[in-house]
């Protein structure tokens, strides 16, 4: 039966292994519907889950008609059967989805959905995962920049990622037909306009084939122009305060309390620091109390 009760999520946190399978085709709708999806279904087993159309609008920031929403998550699904996991023990080739099961009701205006219990493991009992807020994901708009965005979270605690180019490639999901030069103006500086203000310190750059032939030290003219065969991804790594997992109502919490610093002598164990007063000071406050007696006495 499916659950409609649950606690909808605005953290994603899967496994690892889910950022080695690249998400071919997607465009940054259904990859925001994908991963809005992704962080329900966290810790939820292979249980199936439901959710409202208005929900994943919330989620996803999705702007566009519900019947549209409809195709969206019909073209997201479609594509998701094509992330398959194959085995073969010599004998018989089995191939198994992400998702086995995927309904979307119009007149209810929902979307149910269940994980393969063969891949129940990326999003349950993790124990090496990637994290991330989907505010921070949907916000950006090239599917290069989310797949960098998510590739950078993974590491989010060394600050460098090294890729080569074949890597690059089928991690970005990058058409073959694209020159080196077509990467670096299509996915490189794409990337490059995005994620720094979303990730301090980041920086996406190539690597030629003259930096490893000439480690440390001035590459030659005819070196210069050398063909690029990596790339490196530096960014500020984050601190183990950074890292902690804030839920939505923790930060409602955080933003309600009102915090204030007492003064000295509001806390119950202040003790005032008397001095006894010196023979001028003792002096002055007698003859101050006589002019005033004087005083009242003339009155």
């Amino acid at each position: 039966m499916a659950d409609k009760t649950q606690q909808i999520r605005s953290i994603v946190k899967y496994k690892n292994r889910l950022n080695s399978i690249p998400l071919r085709k997607f465009n940054p709708t259904e990859m925001d519907l994908f991963f809005s999806i992704a962080a329900q279904v966290r810790d939820r087993g292979s249980e199936t889950i439901t959710l409202s159309f208005k929900q994943l609008q919330k989620l996803s920031t999705y702007h566009r008609s519900t019947e549209r929403l409809v195709a969206d998550l019909e073209s997201t699904y479609d594509k998701l059967l094509q992330l398959n996991a194959k085995i073969d023990d010599g004998d018989t080739i089995t191939r198994f989805t992400l998702f086995n099961m995927y309904s979307i009701s119009r007149s209810k205006q929902t979307v149910s959905i269940a994980v393969n219990s063969r891949f129940k493991s990326l999003f349950n009992d993790l124990d090496q995962w990637t994290v991330f807020g989907l505010e921070q994901f949907v916000g950006l708009k090239s599917t290069y920049s989310k797949t960098m965005y998510r590739l950078v979270k993974q590491f989010r605690t060394t600050g460098f990622r090294r890729f080569g180019m074949d890597e690059f490639r089928y991690l970005l999901a990058i058409p073959e037909s694209y020159k080196s030069y077509h990467i670096m103006s299509r996915v490189v500086d794409v990337i490059n306009s995005e994620l720094p203000a979303l990730i301090p310190g980041f920086k996406l750059t190539p690597i030629r084939q003259s930096e490893i032939d000439y480690p440390g030290k001035p590459v030659p003219k005819r070196g210069r122009g050398a063909a690029i065969v990596a790339f490196k991804a530096v960014w500020t790594k984050e601190t183990v305060s950074q890292r902690k997992e804030v839920t939505p109502k923790e930060e409602r919490q955080k933003r309600g309390k009102i915090t204030e610093k007492l003064p000295e002598w509001a806390r119950k164990d202040y003790k005032p620091d008397i001095k006894p007063a010196s023979p001028q000071q003792m002096a002055e406050t007698k003859r101050l109390l006589a002019e005033l007696r004087a005083k009242r006495t003339k009155k």
